[in-house]
């Protein structure tokens, strides 16, 4: 159609006609509404999307009859289903525990780095550094997965039987496409054709031939013999699930649905083409943190980004089935400076309301009522004329999470903008305080719960003594502490009653403060991945095929805890890239010259 939209598929068969598919939008909201699929005179039928006001798909109908539905959080996480009666998540967005509508509890358990470890002590999962999963468990079923040294899955190993499944890669320019696969227990070879657009079309097997209809995004909806008879029919849910399978002769092996992507039976989920991670159908959840396909780059040398992460959620599947025109649903895009502020944790509503609540005010006192000069040259002033520049955020790090105090936690580096810098007008004595500590500062990249941290001009604080002994200092109970350092840092805490609203380094530079943010991150990153590729070696040691260490590494590594003939770095520069800081796989193994 005008949108360059899958609108109509016709399959004929020797002039006769088969098969007729319509896709009808709603051109107003550019959603899909409806798919239209008629096989014959007799047999037709629709399938309907509904939506709610933000674009999210809420359900899905078989000529009105649901099959489908689904609710979400106010994270815009999955939270209902029509199987699962409840969804349950931590603040990372991690689905911590299921209950099924047949009231089975599932409790999900995640390592040390997030990845899915766990389900209810029935499933268990291994995953490699890359974040690849190497083994799976479950009752009596044991799958080894293992991969070449591009990451790409080549065998897929049932440890009890010893039959496997065999991955070939024969097409030199898309390397990440499978163009073979050898099923050992049925002893066949299946052959699979693409188009000149990388979609499926068609495979061979058994010196049959099949054909293939996909819908936009290269699913697979029908499959038809050599001789023009319908094998299978499909239809998928949000997240790729299969909502209807019909089979018209015996099942075919053909390991392939939503979107082309490669299915896993056993797990119910499905390898994304680029990086080879896994993605529950049901949940549309990564089993492991991730990022956009566009963020993951193999090559040596830096993406070509020109737009920062949208709307980041590192395990959530974004839904672009049914919203093919228009980037999902994007949140925190308002002009209101309190409002992005309050979006990424930085609430001054709390910071008002904290401070009316504390013991050092009364009801006569109107230092920071809604009408006083201070709230509306502050606050008022703050949330009307400073606009910031930010990306996105994301909470999760590499860094083991081990007390609250530990600075990387719920932390975030912005890019830096030099239109960050505060200008704030004075009119009173109270106002005159604040402008001294908060004009022509610098709004830091970094957070904790509450906490702000703004960056000074070291002139200013010489400007502050004369205000030290005055009423309202003891009244905001200030904390002052020199930095021990050789350039004379100094720091200032704001604390109102016992919750630290405002901090204020006086005598940095932007660029230092946000190079040792950099710099911390990184040696946080070190430590871990040399602690946890250890760990992986000593607990899985029979599994010491699918690691690329030499037998001599593998030993130092888990005699030292290190390689002393390797160093850690950034893959992704993140003074280019700060919206991947906190990626536990944004690193390579590089070896010393």
């Amino acid at each position: 159609d005008e949108y360059k939209r899958l609108k109509e598929i016709n399959f004929n068969y020797k002039n006769q006609k088969r098969l007729n598919i319509e896709f009808i939008y709603n051109n107003k909201q550019l959603l899909l509404e409806q798919i239209k699929i008629s096989l014959n005179e007799l047999e037709k039928y629709t399938y309907l999307y509904e939506y709610d006001y933000l674009k999210r798909l809420i359900n899905i109908k078989k000529n009105q009859y649901s099959i489908d539905h689904y609710q979400y959080d106010l994270n815009n996480n999955l939270n209902l289903t029509k199987s699962y009666q409840s969804i349950q998540y931590n603040q990372w967005n991690q689905i911590i525990q299921i209950i099924t509508n047949d009231n089975l509890t599932l409790n999900y358990k995640y390592d040390q780095n997030g990845f899915l470890h766990i389900i209810s002590n029935h499933k268990l999962y291994l995953f490699n550094s890359y974040g690849l999963l190497i083994k799976y468990k479950h009752n009596q079923l044991i799958i080894d997965y293992i991969y070449d040294n591009e990451q790409r899955l080549i065998m897929k190993l049932y440890s009890l039987t010893g039959s496997y499944l065999r991955f070939i890669y024969g097409n030199q320019q898309q390397r990440k496409l499978i163009t073979h696969i050898y099923n050992s227990q049925f002893k066949f070879l299946t052959s699979i054709y693409y188009d000149n657009q990388n979609n499926l079309i068609g495979f061979e097997q058994n010196e049959k031939k099949f054909f293939i209809l996909t819908d936009q995004i290269g699913s697979p909806l029908f499959i038809y013999d050599n001789n023009g008879l319908l094998i299978q029919e499909k239809f998928y849910g949000l997240y790729g699930q299969i909502l209807i399978e019909k089979n018209f002769q015996d099942r075919i092996f053909f390991p392939f649905g939503y979107a082309g992507l490669l299915i896993d039976e056993d797990l119910n989920c499905a390898f994304e083409k680029i990086h080879g991670k896994l993605y529950d159908l049901n949940l549309g959840r990564y089993l492991v943190p991730n990022f956009p396909s566009t963020w993951i780059n193999k090559q040596t040398y830096l993406p070509n980004i020109n737009n920062p992460l949208n709307n980041m959620n590192l395990y959530k599947i974004n839904d672009e089935i049914y919203n093919i025109n228009e980037i999902y649903f994007q949140r925190f895009h308002q002009n209101d400076i309190l409002s992005q502020l309050q979006n990424l944790n930085y609430d001054f509503t709390n910071a008002y309301d904290s401070m009316l609540s504390s013991p050092y005010f009364n009801n006569q006192n109107t230092i920071l009522e809604e009408n006083s000069l201070i709230y509306s040259s502050f606050f008022s002033y703050f949330n009307e004329h400073y606009t910031i520049s930010y990306p996105n955020k994301f909470t999760y790090s590499i860094a083991h999470i081990q007390n609250e105090n530990d600075f990387w936690i719920n932390r975030t580096l912005s890019i830096k903008n030099p239109n960050n810098q505060i200008e704030f007008i004075s009119f009173t004595l109270y106002d005159d305080l604040f402008s001294t500590l908060f004009n022509q500062s610098y709004l830091m990249p970094y957070r904790k719960q509450n906490h702000l941290y703004f960056l000074q001009n070291l002139n200013n604080y010489q400007q502050l003594k004369s205000y030290l002994n005055q009423q309202l200092f003891h009244q905001f109970k200030i904390n002052i502490r020199q930095q021990i350092n050789i350039n004379n840092h100094i720091d200032m805490d704001l604390i109102i009653s016992n919750t630290t609203i405002f901090h204020i380094k006086f005598g940095s530079t932007y660029n230092d403060e946000y190079q040792y943010l950099i710099d911390n991150n990184l040696s946080q990153m070190i430590k871990n991945v040399w602690q946890y590729e250890r760990t992986y070696l000593m607990e899985n040691f029979r599994l010491y095929y699918l690691y690329t260490w030499s037998q001599n590494e593998i030993d130092e590594l888990i005699s030292n805890g290190y390689l002393t003939n390797y160093t850690i770095v950034y893959r992704y520069d993140p003074s280019i890239y700060p919206e991947i800081i906190d990626d536990p796989t944004n690193f390579i193994f590089q070896m010393k010259t």
